[in-house]
């Protein structure tokens, strides 16, 4: 596996170099998309905006710790060359958890110059919760739990 990882990490630093200097603020120079539109014209499939696709990327069961730690880090490196920012809820998230959840945004594709926020204010379901504060304005740990209890069936 850790030969794959490498690879991986090859793609997305060929991606970064590739993408050097240039400004991806409103989409990936030579595709049409609408500069002032609410929408985006086009999603773009991550495999081009990155180099690697969600299909490559191998589940986070597959990985450790260590390897999960690597290919997050050069993932969002890659990711803020385009710039794409992934705005993360709450503090010390381990890096297994970011990684799955970021590789989820994989599937979906990007529009380069956009900020994805990991937290959709549905704090039962969410992978962060345990590691943040914003949950505890709206929600005790009782009504957490029974909301996940009730999620479970």
């Amino acid at each position: 596996m850790q030969r794959y990882i490498e690879q991986l990490k090859e793609d997305f630093n060929s991606a970064i170099e590739k993408n050097s200097g240039i400004d991806y603020s409103w989409g990936i120079p030579g595709k049409k998309y609408e500069l002032f539109s609410a929408e985006p014209d086009e999603i773009f499939p991550a495999k081009e905006v990155v180099g690697v696709s969600f299909e490559e990327l191998p589940p986070v069961e597959m990985l450790t710790l260590q390897q999960a730690q690597e290919v997050l880090k050069i993932m969002l490196k890659a990711l803020d060359s385009y710039g794409i920012r992934i705005s993360f809820p709450g503090k010390n998230a381990p890096a297994d958890i970011k990684y799955s959840e970021v590789r989820k945004l994989f599937e979906e594709g990007f529009h380069p110059g956009w900020t994805f926020s990991l937290c959709d204010g549905w704090c039962p379901d969410c992978a962060f919760a345990d590691y943040c504060t914003r949950k505890d304005d709206l929600w005790t740990p009782e009504m957490l739990e029974e909301e996940r209890k009730k999620n479970k069936k």
